[in-house]
């Protein structure tokens, strides 16, 4: 797995695909929301551990269209 033993991760994404997106005042403005959701409850198959990422030391940060949150052993912070 590429993301074993790399010391830093930094995911990237769209909460909502579809989304019609613009530049304004510094930062990203959503003018239209996407229709398909990103965000599930369950999943099929798990390819990355953020509780062993955490347990290993890894500096995990996660950048989408609506924050950047870093993952620490008490959960997601945003940042």
């Amino acid at each position: 797995d590429i993301t074993a033993r790399a010391k830093k991760i930094v995911f990237s994404g769209f909460f909502n695909a579809g989304a019609k997106l613009s530049l304004a005042d510094g930062g990203i403005r959503i003018d239209q929301e996407g229709k398909v959701k990103k965000v599930v409850s369950e999943v099929e198959h798990i390819s990355f551990s953020g509780k062993r990422a955490v347990a290993q030391g890894q500096d995990i940060t996660y950048v989408t269209e609506r924050c950047v949150m870093k993952l620490t052993p008490d959960g997601l912070t945003v940042t």
